[in-house]
């Protein structure tokens, strides 16, 4: 026996429950569905058989071929009405249609009871069941289509309906009409009677076609290619029908009567269709695909087709003389003004469509302003026409400063809010002359035109800067932006429009590198500058693979007992081509040619597989601290990924140290703290590194869970009075928070003094140690063994480029 679950038996009674309900639904529409469909299959080949069998006149072939109408219908209509359960989203559409096949039904009852007792006439009252089901049919095939979206494309639609139903009766007028015209003269309701059935039938015919030329692909899915070939064949019937009782030749069992049967057939597999969860087309894909670019071609062939059928088919010499005769030239005339209407919308519709599509391609759909496009078509030809009025042109590149943070902390809706209100701001600063172009992202370039002096530029820049850097409300957050921008001239610092966007695309580096929320003009000097970090990018690039990096190790001491605990890991380039460059150049490069992840990644193994040779040498308490990039933190696997490098060396969680920036943390504070709690939760200590260089603000402590704060060394270089006195009270703070004080750039013996004196707990600098190569560190740490005593040697990582 089992154990005794608590509640075992509630939820047992609670899923037969559920498992009954849910048998119920699934023999509703699985067991039944596989009952019937097989069943109308087998009575359309049992009709078949029988009709090919040549049943005599007589009783048994009217009851017989009678029964063979009946039945179908009957199945096909519960199949609809399953469909109806099935199918919520088609419940209207199914409903009608399974509305019509019992009115259907019902008609070939009453045509039954009246074939046997010898009473059929014509009119009946079983024609008011027959001629229902196109019309009902018709309302249902409607709920399946999504009519067009705009009023020309919807009236264009009835236009394509209208010539079908046109072109339709034409040719029926050759066949049928005219003669029942003829035939029926003087009995009103039985020629209303004639006329209704192939109006009804035309009237269906051509909405499903118009349909399916109008949506052919949706007309090749699913249910939709079974119903529309019943349709087909049911018309066929109806016609053919038609035709031999006004001739007087029509009798039960012939071969016309297969088409209702398997009309009927085909209607209820495509409501049994409907039923299958995740069904299988009745059409191969392909085939879908090849019959829905054929029929996607034929629409535009309509009005042709239709003229040429009003035209070229043979009209009908009248039989007796009447006024009815008229009629076909009439419907020819109706069809070539059908066509002419169409032709017009057609091209009222191109024209549109053209026009829309310029102004696509014109105009940036978020922002309203010029597209990028402009810059080739447009732009160059207004330059020249300045440049021959000797007017001067000045071209504003605006980037965005930290709009990517936005994006990304509150979602791409809110960035598209900012980029629209940025858009309209950026107008509001502009003349009607001005152009605004969105070159894509966050990037905007202004053209002023017209300019009597660079002041007016300048005025214009300023304003940009005001009015971006106004708080933006959207959606409930408040937010603040600010914006670089650098300005390019002409003619003064080119007569080319192309070379001026390059021209202010540089400047406006450089404002972005000085200090953001500022302009430039652009200066030719930066153009050497730009070739040259061009130069540097590509070197970059190739650094990792031609092994010019390398890990420099920076010891840290504790100040009180003198004692070298851990190291620094310091990330060193020395290029083949430009030498040693320092880390203040390559590292923003980094991050901007997106190489910073990777090389932080680097950077971490190497650091944490020294560290492990270090432990196994003896120095088991050993840690080593690496500095992680903004971008680096920001990475959703970023925990994973330092779990996952500790775990390949085999190394504890607090044999690790990561240094991070007050800005990097401060971006997204919640998000930082769900990471550095995760970190922590591992024994990983979290170091702020150069506080009071960022946003300088002691509260935010208190939220997030860091360990050591680490001076920044422009503090200790001003260690005087005022100074000491900062140094002091960061040191109290970190104190009173438990914090771990560190000491960066420690140069002189009486800075050392002071820190050990203001409470630092650990310092680090060149006086101590300069970074040291792997092994220049091994052999630290054999000293510090051997001696107990602190290093001043200095290291092959030693040069005036290599700061720590």
């Amino acid at each position: 026996m089992g154990p005794d679950i608590p509640g075992a038996h509630q939820d047992f009674l609670y899923y037969s429950r559920y498992k009954w309900r849910m048998g119920q639904r699934t023999n509703f529409t699985g067991a039944g569905r596989g009952r019937l469909l097989p069943l109308l299959f087998l009575i359309a080949a049992g009709h078949t058989l029988w009709v090919a069998a040549s049943p005599p006149p007589g009783l048994t072939r009217k009851v017989f071929g009678n029964l063979f109408f009946l039945l179908p219908y009957l199945l096909a209509a519960a199949l609809a009405f399953r469909a109806v359960r099935g199918q919520p989203q088609q419940r209207r559409a199914w409903g009608t249609i399974a509305a019509g096949l019992v009115c259907w039904a019902a008609g070939e009852v009453v045509f039954t009871v009246l074939d046997l007792l010898g009473r059929t006439t014509f009119p009946s009252v079983a024609d008011l069941g027959f001629v229902l089901l196109p019309v009902l049919f018709l309302l249902g095939i409607l709920q399946f289509f999504q009519p067009p979206a705009s009023r020309l494309q919807r009236l264009t639609f009835v236009l394509d309906i209208a010539l079908l139903i046109v072109t339709f009766a034409h040719l029926l007028w050759i066949d049928y009409v005219t003669v029942s015209w003829h035939t029926y003269a003087g009995q009103p309701l039985a020629l209303l009677l004639a006329t209704a059935y192939p109006a009804t039938d035309i009237l269906m015919i051509a909405v499903a076609l118009a349909m399916a030329l109008w949506s052919p692909r949706e007309a090749t899915r699913g249910h939709n290619p079974l119903l529309g070939l019943g349709i087909l064949l049911f018309l066929w019937g109806s016609v053919g029908y038609g035709t031999l009782v006004t001739h007087s030749h029509y009798q039960v069992g012939g071969w016309l009567d297969l088409t209702w049967s398997w009309a009927a057939f085909l209607f209820g597999w495509a409501a049994s269709d409907t039923l299958k969860p995740g069904r299988r087309p009745p059409l191969p894909p392909r085939v879908q695909a090849v019959l829905a670019d054929t029929t996607a071609l034929l629409l535009p062939l309509l009005p042709y087709v239709a003229v040429v059928v009003a035209f070229v088919v043979p009209l009908p010499q009248p039989l007796n003389g009447s006024a009815h005769a008229g009629s076909p030239h009439l419907q020819t005339a109706v069809v070539a003004v059908l066509a002419l209407l169409r032709f017009v919308l057609t091209e009222i519709h191109n024209r549109r469509l053209t026009r829309r599509l310029d102004q696509q391609a014109r105009y940036d759909a978020l922002t309203g302003a010029l597209s990028r496009s402009v810059v080739q078509t447009q732009l160059p030809a207004l330059a020249r026409e300045a440049l021959v009025r000797g007017e001067q042109l000045a071209v504003m590149f605006i980037d965005l400063d930290r709009f990517k943070q936005i994006n990304d902390s509150f979602g791409h809706t809110v960035g598209d809010q900012v980029l629209m209100q940025v858009a309209e701001r950026l107008r509001r600063c502009v003349g009607p002359p001005d152009l605004l172009i969105r070159m894509g992202g966050d990037e905007f370039v202004l053209v002023l035109a017209q300019l009597s002096e660079l002041r007016h530029a300048e005025r214009t820049a300023q304003r940009v800067l005001q009015a971006l850097a106004a708080p933006l409300d959207i959606m409930g957050e408040r937010l603040s932006l600010s914006a670089s921008l650098g300005v390019a001239c002409l003619p003064d610092d080119t007569s080319d429009l192309e070379e001026a966007l390059r021209f202010a695309d540089l400047a406006m580096y450089q404002a972005k590198r000085a200090e953001r929320n500022t302009w430039r003009f652009y200066n030719p000097q930066w153009q050497d500058q730009a070739s040259e970090r061009f130069q540097l990018e590509r070197e970059l690039k190739n650094a990792v693979e031609h092994g010019e990096f390398q890990v420099c190790y920076q010891p840290v001491q504790e100040t009180r007992s003198g004692r070298f605990h851990g190291f620094e890991a310091l990330l060193r380039w020395n290029s083949r081509r430009y030498g040693p460059v320092p880390p203040t150049r390559f590292i923003r490069m980094a991050e901007e040619l997106g190489l910073i992840g990777p090389l932080g990644q680097w950077v971490l193994r190497e650091a944490l597989q020294q560290l492990k040779r270090w432990r196994a040498e003896g120095a088991t308490t050993l840690t080593v601290a690496v500095n992680i990039s903004a971008v680096q933190f920001r990475q959703k696997d970023f925990v994973v990924s330092v779990l996952a490098a500790l775990q390949a060396e085999e190394l504890p969680g607090d044999a690790l140290i990561l240094e991070l920036t007050e800005s990097s943390l401060l971006e997204d504070v919640p998000a930082s703290r769900a990471v550095l709690t995760q970190l922590q939760a591992h024994g990983i200590a979290i170091a702020l590194d150069d506080f009071g260089t960022g946003y300088s603000s002691l509260a935010y402590l208190r939220d997030l869970p860091v360990n050591i704060l680490k001076i920044d060394r422009s503090f200790i270089w001003a260690l005087d009075e005022i100074g000491a006195a900062i140094v002091h009270s960061i040191v109290s703070l970190a104190h009173e928070l438990g914090l771990r004080v560190v000491a960066e750039g420690i140069e002189t013996p009486q800075q050392l003094e002071q820190v050990r004196t203001l409470g630092c707990h650990d310092a680090q600098g060149f006086l101590l140690s300069r970074p040291l190569l792997p092994t220049e560190g091994t052999a630290f740490l054999r000293g510090q063994r051997q001696h107990g005593l602190k290093d001043n040697g200095e290291g092959s990582c030693r040069n005036t480029l290599h700061t720590s």
